[in-house]
């Protein structure tokens, strides 16, 4: 019986000759994509490496582009978002409540209560106008990210001006993004969606509430 064993690479073959033209050509692309990731994580950039999902941190939420793709400069990208301050303690005497059943007052009352419950945000919110085509990305939407109490019956409350706001490239936060638990102060109003339905009434807070940390 024969056997036939592979053939050995041989420095100065012809094989190895195109390895080596191979890998030199790509030494280029290589060395220009670790650039671009070096600058990326530096910040340096006006877009993400590979199209990266949102970045977020407690006070400040960027999306990503394509590679390739750079922030125009009216993009909120380019101006950095103000300091978000951790929520002050609540002090220990205060008192919470719950609001009455709506259907048992008539739409339009007001009352100002201090509603304890779990701070949760929305999913990022944009409009929808279309930007000029560019070599760059234009901002021409509003961005917003919503918050709202959460109470222990399972029923939400909307929180005005309270979130985070800007365009498709940047959300800046007036609070902390993290869930927590907090009491809401304001005054709440009686909604109704329909005013033969007693069902369709909501308690909502009104303008702008305070808040303060469990």
């Amino acid at each position: 019986m024969v056997l036939r064993s592979e053939p050995k690479s041989v420095e100065g073959s012809s094989v190895s000759k195109r390895k080596d033209q191979s890998t030199g050509s790509m030494l280029p692309f290589l060395r220009a994509g670790r650039w671009l990731q070096r600058m990326a994580r530096a910040k340096t950039l006006g877009f993400v490496i590979f199209g990266l999902s949102a970045c977020s941190h407690e006070g400040v939420i960027d999306n990503g582009l394509s590679l390739g793709l750079m922030w125009a400069d009216e993009c909120r990208i380019h101006r950095p978002c103000k300091d978000v301050s951790p929520l002050p303690p609540c002090p220990r005497d205060m008192k919470t409540s719950t609001p009455p059943v709506p259907a048992t007052l008539p739409p339009g009352s007001e009352m100002t209560y201090s509603v304890a419950g779990r701070l949760q945000f929305e999913q990022d919110l944009y409009t929808m106008a279309r930007c000029a085509p560019s070599w760059r990305q234009h901002c021409c939407n509003q961005g917003a990210k919503e918050a709202f109490l959460v109470v222990e019956d399972g029923a939400r409350f909307v929180l005005p001006k309270v979130g985070c706001f800007g365009d498709e490239s940047r959300l800046c936060c007036n609070v902390p993004v993290k869930e927590q638990r907090v009491v809401a102060t304001g005054v709440m109003q009686v909604k109704a969606w329909s005013k033969t339905r007693a069902d369709s009434w909501r308690w909502g807070f009104q303008d702008e509430v305070t808040l303060c940390a469990l």
